[in-house]
């Protein structure tokens, strides 16, 4: 016998020891001096008649708007992004020139005058 089918007939057994102890509960509630009788089950609640599809659709239709066109919204966005970067560059700051005693200039060394 696998071990797959031993689980199964063990769970089997456990189940069928809770169903034993539940009827033997049963069986003592009803047993009760005084219990309360059962109480009759809550009748069914029917659906009103079935709402109207047309009705449905006129109060979706009156707060419906347009959805903006996908095309129009990407343009304005690269326009704006656009912009937005040229604004950036006029607004950046300009580079100072060179110093002379910068010790890191690439320069040609002055001619050494000599006398001779």
């Amino acid at each position: 016998m696998s071990d797959r089918s031993k689980e199964l007939r063990r769970q089997k057994e456990l189940l069928l020891e809770q169903l034993a102890w539940i009827d033997r509960e049963i069986a003592a509630e009803e047993r009760k001096p005084g219990a309360a009788p059962a109480a009759a089950p809550p009748p069914l609640v029917s659906p009103g008649p079935p709402a109207d599809d047309r009705d449905a659709e006129s109060i979706l239709a009156e707060y419906r708007t347009p959805a903006p066109s996908i095309a129009r919204q990407t343009k304005l966005g690269c326009i704006l992004y656009f912009a937005a970067a040229m604004g950036l560059v006029a607004l950046r700051p300009r580079p100072l020139p060179p110093r002379e005693e910068f010790p890191g200039a690439l320069r040609a060394p002055a001619a050494q005058v000599t006398e001779g």
